[in-house]
C-alpha cells in the first residue's frame, strides 16, 4: 500500500510491501530505492526530503505517525493490520460522506 506517490504535491513514492517501507526513485539515494523496518526510519527519511526542499505530503507523515502510536515502530509486525484498518477507515469515511449527501 502507497503513503505518498509521485505528483503535483508529492516529489516521493512510499510504499510497503508487508515487510519493508520503501522510497522508491529516491532523490537522495541518486533515484535507488532505499527500504527500511520501521516507520521511525521512515519518518525520518521523510523529513530528509523535506529540510531540502521536497514535497512531501503531509498525509503520509501523518499516516506514519498514526501508525506508530496504534502499532509501533516496527513495521514487519503490524502491516497487514495497519493496512486492513486503514481500508476499513477510508470504507467508514466514504460511507459517511455518502449518507450525508442523501
Amino acid at each position: 500500500m502507497s503513503y505518498a506517490r509521485f505528483g503535483e504535491f508529492s516529489d516521493v513514492y512510499i510504499w510497503g510491501d508487508g515487510e519493508y517501507l520503501f522510497c522508491d526513485l529516491c532523490k537522495l539515494n541518486d533515484r535507488r530505492v532505499q527500504r527500511f523496518a520501521s516507520r521511525r526510519e521512515m519518518l525520518e527519511h521523510l523529513f530528509q526530503h523535506r529540510r531540502i526542499g521536497h514535497l512531501i505530503p503531509d498525509f503520509a507523515i501523518e499516516r506514519l505517525e498514526y501508525e506508530i502510536d496504534q502499532y509501533g515502530d516496527d513495521y514487519a509486525a503490524t502491516a497487514k493490520q495497519s493496512s486492513a484498518d486503514y481500508g476499513r477507515q477510508i470504507l467508514a469515511n466514504l460511507e459517511e460522506m455518502i449518507g450525508d449527501s442523501a
